[in-house]
């Protein structure tokens, strides 16, 4: 009887906490500048204790962030980019959506914008080429393997590398290494190439056929996102030069963009240079 007459009282007690969660994100979104813990708390009518707790776990999460120096909290880019929230100044989601539009004239290809997530790259957003074969719109955001795609050498090149080897492991046991791989030392060896050159081209590597060009968005020396044009290898390699152009340029314009805007990225505010 105790467990039947306590199952009422924790359902209103977590439908409590989710409704708490909501005005919490909510009160954020509507301040992009920011709030402090405290005048968050009055803002959305919850106990600063609790707000704190909450507030803790959507930063562990990935969905706020918080200036270590300010320690106002805001949405974390990566959520602004999967809900097309509105940021100070305009939409930076509209923006981000140009840059890749503007990928995808220049190369002919799809193109998207991805983050790094554990071992794995997160596709945040893509925009489409004008060829409906070879490259059909997917469900965004999505999961894909960090070493096998273009984007997730690139981040992992500015972070590290060796976030990738349990899963090149995996897939070497199970003879799932594509061409021109034998180890995981000679795909650092990749790796070292990516950042000495600044951007990555896949071959086959994801997808049979595909061919992938990403390049870094880099912030204050961080890479935490790449875009990226992919195609078939067919389309796409006899152009391989310009795409790697059209892909480099825009990545280093987004970043300008974003270290203006003062966006984070890193849980740091960035700063204009």
């Amino acid at each position: 009887m105790t467990e039947v007459a306590d199952a009422p009282a924790r359902s209103g007690a977590d439908a409590g906490q989710i409704q708490k969660t909501v005005a919490i994100v909510r009160t954020v979104a509507a301040h992009p500048e920011g709030l402090g813990l405290s005048e968050l708390a009055r803002a959305c009518g919850v106990a600063k204790a609790t707000c704190y707790r909450i507030l803790t776990t959507l930063e562990r999460e990935g969905w706020i962030v918080s200036d270590p120096v300010t320690k106002r909290s805001r949405l974390s880019l990566d959520l602004i980019l999967m809900t097309e929230s509105v940021v100070t100044g305009g939409s930076l989601t509209r923006y981000v959506r140009d840059v890749l539009a503007d990928i995808a004239a220049a190369t002919g290809e799809t193109a998207g914008i991805d983050t790094l997530t554990g071992s794995q790259v997160t596709v945040l957003m893509e925009a489409s080429g004008p060829h409906l074969i070879g490259h059909a719109p997917r469900p965004v955001p999505r999961l894909l393997s960090s070493w096998r795609t273009s984007t997730g050498r690139v981040l992992l090149a500015w972070n590290d590398p060796e976030l990738a080897r349990d899963d090149f492991e995996r897939d070497a046991a199970a003879a799932r290494l594509p061409a021109g791989f034998t180890n995981f030392e000679g795909f650092l060896a990749e790796i070292d190439t990516v950042r000495a050159q600044g951007y990555a081209v896949t071959r086959s590597q994801l997808e049979e056929g595909l061919t992938a060009i990403a390049a870094p968005v880099m912030i204050d020396g961080a890479a935490r996102y790449a875009v990226w044009t992919s195609g078939p290898n067919y389309r796409l390699d006899e152009r391989i030069d310009d795409a790697i152009a059209a892909v480099t340029e825009r990545a280093a314009s987004l970043a300008r963009l974003l270290q203006r805007a003062g966006t984070d990225l890193d849980g740091r505010t960035t700063r204009s240079s």
